[in-house]
């Protein structure tokens, strides 16, 4: 298995999750996978992707657990800005490479709600739309999995 916790670390981060919920569920999730068979990736993101917290795929899973003890004590980065739903699928999609064709692939979107700004239109790309991410995502077989989001995205 590969997958990719696309985090949501945008401002109204701070009052839906002031516990880190979101960071604490993907550590216990990374540390019950298999390192001689699954790889995992990390993406933070708001209005922009959190370059200081992207981890490529890897087995080697310390290094993202590293980074969520950190951002879970209060000692990391803090959520800001807004939220750019294509920016952080897009990332997250570009991580998976197509070597591994018989790999089950998936992302695991952890957001609090809708994209917002509304009045900027690049930030979500329904299914429908050209262009979208979520289609992108399919088409290359790699499911979405959403927790906390209102918006209806589709699980692949």
């Amino acid at each position: 298995m590969e997958v990719v916790f696309a985090i949501d670390y945008s401002n109204t981060m701070k009052i839906s999750d002031p516990k880190n919920a979101r960071l604490v569920a993907t550590k216990e999730f990374i540390k019950n996978l298999n390192k001689s068979s699954d790889r995992a990736g990390l993406v933070y993101w708001n209005n922009s992707i959190i370059e200081s917290r992207v981890v490529n795929l890897t087995s080697e899973f310390d290094e993202i657990i590293a980074k969520l003890d950190k951002d879970i004590s209060g000692r990391g980065v803090s959520p800001e800005g807004f939220t750019d739903f294509n920016r952080a699928l897009n990332a997250s999609i570009d991580m998976f490479s197509n070597k591994s064709k018989n790999t089950k692939k998936c992302i695991i979107f952890l957001s609090d709600g809708e994209p917002k700004p509304q009045w900027i239109p690049s930030i979500y790309t329904p299914p429908d739309g050209e262009s979208s991410p979520v289609n992108r995502a399919k088409d290359a077989g790699i499911q979405i999995w959403t927790e906390y989001s209102y918006l209806p995205l589709p699980i692949l």
